[in-house]
């Protein structure tokens, strides 16, 4: 779908609101999720918003990363104990107050009654996740590093503080996996299998609605005794010592430098090098001439901001490594939310180390033009 930003934001809206209201009663998918690129990511922000009012669709997005990123955490394991729709599934039937066997019932439904019942489920799930935390920024920054602070003061607050922690604490508790208990049990007389249970997976984004999933991950890990280190934001003037970082429960991933909006953009090679500074890593790679030259211009691949959180983490994990003789380069695995930006950074800057590190992608569906 291609909208012009000339016209009006809002005769914008109308108009990708029609297209999008055609094209969704004919596909008659609940699982259908517009997907409409904007340079202005403000923009954009603003337009899913507005379809998880009206449609209550946009929140499918935030199904499939929560779903996208348990297969990787299982896939990662080699061990697949539920399958991503079952996951779904799950979901949809927790937030409708399902019994057990409501539950088999409705996976099983004929396909009609199916579709219907999620449409209306995707519905509810848009106004209790998506709509509600990004109107209130502060809650949902609570929220989102898994903390339920909400004005008792406000009603639609404590429905949102209940559904949300049904969602989360309930679904993925233990015993909710097929299997897992069987999978722990074989673990302790299987010494491959529990090297695979203690594999640290790092996983760290570049935006905010990046890490929206951080409070299932929370209870995956704890479940799959899986070592979780999260990002969260913080200052980027503050330093913190090898000493501190022995001590801190979450992974800081180092917000030094704002990353370019587009890594597509061809920028003009001087002004990189001067925003590179004295990173010898960055300077290097625009010395060997990565990515398309053209001239006295190159097509950059990645921003400072993106170098910087992977030898940031390169030196926290290789400080592990110091510390901790027992954890392997082999045994760590790291999740990232958009490959194509950070799969070369991440080569580059652990083969320089001698370690080979496994990364794999987890996030928001991929956005391109």
């Amino acid at each position: 779908m291609n909208i012009h930003t000339s016209t009006s934001l809002h005769k914008l809206f109308d108009i990708a609101s029609q297209n999008i209201k055609d094209e969704f009663n004919s596909i008659k998918d609940p699982f259908y999720s517009p997907q409409i690129v904007f340079r202005n990511p403000q923009i954009q922000r603003w337009f899913k918003i507005e379809y998880a009012k009206k449609f209550g669709i946009a929140i499918n997005i935030e199904s499939q990363q929560i779903e996208s990123c348990i297969s990787a955490l299982l896939d990662a394991m080699n061990d697949k104990i539920i399958s991503r729709a079952d996951v779904l599934f799950k979901i949809f039937a927790e937030m409708s107050n399902l019994t057990d066997g409501e539950y088999f019932n409705y996976i099983n439904a004929k396909e009609e009654g199916r579709k219907k019942r999620l449409c209306s489920v995707v519905s509810q799930l848009a106004d209790i996740i998506y709509d509600y935390p990004l109107t209130f920024p502060e809650l949902w920054s609570a929220w989102r590093n898994g903390k339920y602070y909400f004005d008792d003061s406000n009603k639609k607050a404590k429905r949102i503080e209940k559904a949300q922690k049904k969602l989360f604490d309930s679904i993925f508790s233990d015993g909710v996996f097929t299997g897992t208990e069987e999978l722990i049990r074989r673990a302790k007389n299987n010494q491959s299998l529990k090297k695979r249970l203690n594999t640290t997976i790092h996983l760290f984004a570049t935006d905010d609605e990046g890490v929206i999933f951080h409070p299932a991950l929370i209870q995956i890990s704890s479940i799959l005794n899986i070592n979780l280190y999260l990002p969260i934001s913080y200052d980027s003037g503050k330093k913190h010592s090898e000493l501190e970082f022995e001590k801190r429960d979450l992974f800081l991933i180092q917000k030094v430098a704002e990353a370019y909006p587009d890594s597509k953009v061809i920028f003009n090679s001087s002004d990189i090098c001067s925003s590179a500074g004295n990173n010898h890593f960055l300077l290097s790679t625009l010395e060997k001439g990565r990515g398309e030259n053209t001239g006295d211009r190159i097509r950059f691949v990645a921003a400072p901001s993106i170098v910087r959180e992977v030898e940031t983490l390169a030196n926290y994990l290789f400080y592990r490594f110091s510390k901790d003789k027992t954890l392997k380069p082999h045994e760590v695995g790291i999740i990232c939310t958009d490959t194509i930006r950070y799969a070369d950074v991440l080569k580059s800057v652990f083969s320089r180390r001698g370690a080979e590190i496994p990364f794999a992608q987890v996030g928001i569906a991929r956005e391109s033009d």
